[in-house]
């Protein structure tokens, strides 16, 4: 996966690629020993233009020293055109040294779905019982904009022999190990810290809370929990307001695409699109390689490409505490719209998912009494 900051820079580059057809548009760049998070190059008549963006994603506004280090960047690189490009806004002697260096400002937001639900540019899977009705429309209504109520941003498991491991913190992965790791007592381990992750946090204070719970756990597998006894669950936890929605169906939440909103501080003028329809990706789908997508987080591989044609593997996609997995066809001209994986680690996690894809199609959870008998042979 990747970092918010690195997400923040690759957003901004797919941006120039959007708005500037005809430029050519790289992210983390170099000029000589000068480092640029996104430089675009384009061609007018004669001439050629260097355009360098700095990016900054962090909680503070950013300072009149980080734009004159810009500045001086800039200077030295040759930039014809330089961009600085923040989340959380300017200082105003920042702004100051900007408009005197004729530095262009931008803010850049992430911002949720009015509307959560399905985005209707978007193909889903729809898993419904046999002999169940067609589903004819996913309907989500918000019932409360602002309620109170407990993000869970950090769990540990501790082992008895005093090792710990930490739970993936990205949402779908989070909820697929807690509601699919079950304890030799036959309850999950969100049954076991139900109870402390739901009692309430003061909003925006953050708290640690530990669950006693000494058991064997049996994780769905072992590419970030192993199976063992257990001492206790330790729960860091914030007190946050968020929605509550209501609908006619159950549906992953995550599946909701945020909105990303990229504004000129001088001129207010704004642009807003979603997230996914972004070209982020280096090119089109190249056989034998991950791809991904981020918010929602989806994992895929690409099996080949005939033709303008690809063949690609869902191999890793968390929804509503289940795995699911799938293989189709996608014009191969869409992975532009999906980031390059570059991680081994999770490379070497998805070639393992992938080899039991293509081993056989039988589900990978088993029954419970395969789980016990499994879980009595390793005591």
């Amino acid at each position: 996966m990747i970092t918010d900051d690195k997400y923040i820079e690759i957003l901004t580059a797919a941006l120039q690629r959007a708005t500037i057809s005809e430029a050519d548009v790289q992210w983390n760049v170099k000029i000589g020993n000068r480092q640029f998070d996104v430089l675009a190059k384009l061609n007018a008549g004669m001439h050629s233009i260097l355009m360098g963006y700095e990016v900054k994603h962090k909680s503070r506004r950013v300072s009149v020293e980080a734009m004159d280090a810009f500045v001086t960047k800039a200077r030295d690189a040759g930039i014809n055109k330089a961009v600085f490009v923040s989340t959380s806004g300017f200082q105003s002697g920042a702004i100051d040294v900007a408009k005197k260096h004729g530095i262009d400002l931008f803010v850049l937001e992430v911002l949720p779905s009015e509307h959560p639900g399905m985005d209707r540019r978007s193909a889903h899977i729809v898993v419904s019982k046999a002999g169940a009705q067609p589903f004819s429309g996913l309907e989500v209504n918000v019932v409360n904009h602002e309620q109170h109520m407990n993000v869970i941003e950090q769990l540990d498991l501790v082992y008895s022999d005093g090792k710990t491991l930490t739970l993936p913190d990205e949402p779908s992965q989070m909820t697929y190990y807690v509601e699919r790791t079950i304890l030799s007592g036959g309850r999950s381990l969100g049954d076991a810290i139900n109870q402390a992750a739901s009692e309430p946090v003061a909003l925006d204070t953050s708290v640690t809370r530990r669950v006693n719970i000494r058991e064997r756990i049996l994780p769905p597998d072992s590419f970030f929990l192993k199976e063992g006894n257990i001492k206790e669950a330790v729960l860091h936890m914030k007190g946050v307001l968020g929605k509550v929605l209501s609908s006619n169906a159950r549906f992953e939440l995550t599946a909701s695409t945020p909105m990303v909103r990229y504004r000129d501080l001088s001129s207010q003028k704004a642009i807003e699109v979603p997230a996914n329809i972004l070209p982020v990706g280096g090119g089109d789908f190249t056989p034998g390689k991950f791809f991904f997508s981020y918010d929602p987080l989806r994992y895929f591989y690409c099996e080949s490409v005939e033709g303008p044609t690809a063949e690609i593997y869902l191999v890793e996609s968390f929804q509503s505490g289940e795995l699911v997995q799938a293989v189709f066809k996608q014009d191969a001209r869409y992975g532009r719209h999906y980031f390059d994986l570059t991680d081994k680690n999770i490379i070497a996690r998805l070639e393992a998912r992938l080899a039991r894809m293509k081993q056989k199609p039988s589900p990978e959870k088993a029954s419970d009494s395969d789980f016990f008998a499994r879980l009595l042979d390793r005591k």
